[in-house]
């Protein structure tokens, strides 16, 4: 009997331990280094890749940026200005603003003649024309009495061509009148200074300076204003160029021949440099 039970226990024994040695086998399960389950490009619980909202679409062939199905708001267009005016030229500029002095002068007073501006000088005048040769001498522009006067054109220009114009101011101690044409007593101020403007009934005309210089009315007269013709007006102008040649104060542009077709504008004033002496500036028109 002892034996009996003795032999059972050892066969317990035995059973037990084979199925510890079988667990032992398997090792505990580490969960530090087993990877995560591939998923499967068709596999249904796979997460969506999160879109960047800041990237473009890529274009596809024929799209041109922003013709996707989101419309792109395209700037808005602006239209080309518009022209701008053609800018008045500086001839145009000068008639208009010198036209519009004359024609407000005439109507105050119909002797109105003209207008003359010489640069870089006070000489900006309206011209006056009258039967005489005095009554500007004492009034002005408005015919007040004035001890300046008032530029004027000698009453004798009368040959219908009017080849030679003669235009009288006084030399006001003031810097008035005509003044500043002692300026062009000087060489620099002759060269630098020689076209000016004379707008003569309506029609503003361009002038240039060939000569200037002080004259003695006891030897000389350059006052003509009578001319048998062309030929009669060319020779007496040709002449005085040379004569002003001879003395010590003036400046001649020696280039200069007078021909018959052409037209002269004398400036004149008093002088001081002696008795009897006047200063005068001599003008051909070039346009």
């Amino acid at each position: 009997m002892k034996k009996t039970i003795l032999i059972l226990l050892i066969l317990v024994l035995i059973f037990s331990g084979c199925s510890k040695r079988e667990a032992g086998t398997q090792g505990p399960v580490s969960l530090e280094n087993t990877p995560e389950p591939a998923l499967s490009p068709s596999a249904g619980t796979a997460a969506a890749a999160t879109p960047d909202i800041t990237a473009e679409p890529a274009l596809t062939d024929g799209q041109t940026p922003g013709s996707g199905e989101t419309p792109q708001v395209s700037p808005t267009q602006v239209s080309d200005p518009p022209a701008s005016p053609t800018p008045v030229s500086t001839v145009e500029s000068q008639y208009l603003e010198i036209i519009g002095l004359y024609e407000a002068q005439k109507a105050v007073n119909p002797d109105t003649i003209g207008w003359l501006r010489l640069p870089n000088t006070k000489i900006d005048y309206p011209v006056m024309l009258c039967d005489n040769n005095e009554y500007y001498l004492t009034h002005d522009a408005d015919k007040l009495a004035s001890d300046n006067g008032v530029p004027f054109m000698d009453f004798r220009n009368a040959d219908s061509d009017r080849h030679q114009l003669i235009i009288w101011g006084k030399n006001m101690k003031n810097g008035t009148m005509f003044h500043d044409l002692m300026e062009y007593k000087t060489e620099r101020f002759f060269n630098e200074n020689r076209i000016f403007e004379f707008l003569y009934k309506g029609e503003l005309t361009k002038w240039e300076i060939f000569m200037a210089g002080v004259w003695d009315k006891n030897k000389i007269n350059p006052i003509q204003t009578h001319f048998t013709d062309g030929d009669f007006f060319a020779e007496f102008e040709n002449e005085m160029i040379e004569f002003m040649k001879d003395t010590d104060t003036e400046f001649v542009d020696e280039s200069v021949r007078i021909a018959p077709d052409d037209r002269v504008l004398v400036l004149c004033t008093a002088s001081y440099e002696f008795d009897g002496a006047y200063m005068s500036v001599w003008a051909r028109r070039i346009n």
